[in-house]
């Protein structure tokens, strides 16, 4: 597709996202309005900010028209996920994509084996984080 003039209209913030509204002008007398959200769950991470949603919401609408066929056209509600995310990090903030992809390996692990033991301490007893067994494990006395 001929790059067509791209115009944000506004933001919307809701409870579960923010959703972007582009207008996209493939004619003179002929544009289409699209909507791109993003879940706020990938905002919680820490690694991508509120200021980011523009530009990762437009690259995704732009990704999306240059994919567009003439009878298969892009859809007009479009959502941002995880690898729209990671991609945009590694392009525009390398060092931090680094730090997304360790999150997203702890988040991933399988904890079924881990047991809990009584008394919520090391298992071999003792005190391991130095601090009064009394007050529960926090690294020191108070």
């Amino acid at each position: 597709m001929k790059e067509a003039p791209i115009q944000m209209e506004g933001v919307e913030v809701s409870e579960v996202c923010r959703a972007y509204t582009y207008q996209v002008l493939d004619a003179p007398s002929n544009s289409r309005r699209f909507r791109v959200e993003i879940p706020l769950s990938l905002f919680n991470t820490g690694l991508l900010k509120f200021q980011d949603g523009p530009l990762i919401t437009r690259e995704k609408l732009i990704s999306e028209l240059e994919r567009e066929l003439p009878r298969v056209p892009a859809a007009l509600q479009i959502q941002v996920g995880e690898r729209d995310v990671i991609t945009y990090m590694e392009r525009h903030h390398p060092r931090k994509s680094e730090n997304w992809n360790r999150y997203k390996q702890v988040e991933e692990e399988d904890f079924s084996d881990v047991r809990i033991h009584p008394g919520g301490g090391n298992p071999g007893g003792g005190n391991p984080g130095g601090g009064n067994p009394g007050r529960g494990n926090r690294g020191g006395n108070r």
